[in-house]
């Protein structure tokens, strides 16, 4: 049986792995790492796309100041992302340091055994013909630009690991979800529903079908970090949070 101590660090693995997946495929895309931190960067003057990541178990504290050189050569705002910690000190220091909270990230987890597929939906595999559907929920469903989600996530990633659905709802694309495996976890990203379709089980429906492909290749875990809206959804189906990851961005 995994331990916590060992889902942890497989979450946390397949949190930063996917995010230097992604960003190394986007137009622009730049990922600089050493042993304590990564640091992914988008032409796109968005802190949530310019991300710096301490990996555990570095100290944020020592972090800080090279995180902040990074970005201000690219001349772009940022977030620094890192384990949750009881002490207080990095939370602390990041304030002293000029970054302001963006509260916490929880991540979940889950057995992958137990979890039941989605139920009778229109849920279709995503390839370069519905590629653009796909980035077209995503945008509603989170609120963003599309020329933005677009630049982020080329179609060029559907050669690597990732893997996506769409649902389907009286005809429009309504829900779409993805999935980036590493070693035996199954990640569970991008889960969007446009506020239209919102509240008719299509977003559980697209995050079980991609759970349930995780399964088909494998995997014995799933992860993923939830969003105070999808968060009571994320435990209906079986998922715990195990750690959160505070988040603080640039002024």
């Amino acid at each position: 049986m995994t331990s916590d101590a060992e889902s942890i660090a497989s979450a946390e693995r397949n949190y930063i792995e996917t995010w230097r997946l992604l960003v190394s495929h986007a137009s622009g895309g730049v990922v600089e790492e050493n042993d304590s931190v990564v640091c992914v960067g988008v032409p796109a003057p968005v802190a949530f796309f310019n991300t710096a990541f301490v990996k555990p178990p570095a100290d944020p504290v020592a972090c800080i100041d090279g995180v902040k050189a990074f970005y201000a050569k690219r001349d772009k705002p940022f977030m620094l992302r890192f384990r949750d910690e009881e002490s207080g000190a990095a939370a602390a220091a990041c304030e002293a340091a000029g970054l302001i909270s963006a509260g916490s990230s929880p991540l979940m987890f889950a057995d992958i055994r137990g979890i039941a597929p989605p139920g009778d939906f229109d849920i279709r595999p995503v390839d370069a013909g519905n590629w653009p559907d796909h980035l077209a929920t995503i945008a509603d469903g989170f609120g963003m630009p599309l020329e933005l989600v677009a630049g982020i996530f080329p179609p060029s990633v559907l050669k690597e690991d990732y893997y996506a659905v769409n649902v389907y709802f009286e005809g429009q694309t309504a829900s779409t979800a993805a999935l980036i495996v590493t070693d035996d976890i199954a990640g569970v990203y991008n889960v969007a529903t446009p506020e239209p379709f919102r509240r008719r089980g299509l977003g559980e429906a697209a995050t079980r079908a991609v759970i349930a492909e995780g399964a088909r290749r494998g995997c014995t875990s799933t992860t993923l970090q939830a969003s105070d809206m999808g968060y009571p959804i994320y435990e209906r189906i079986g998922y715990r949070t195990i750690i959160r990851w505070p988040m603080f961005t640039s002024a």
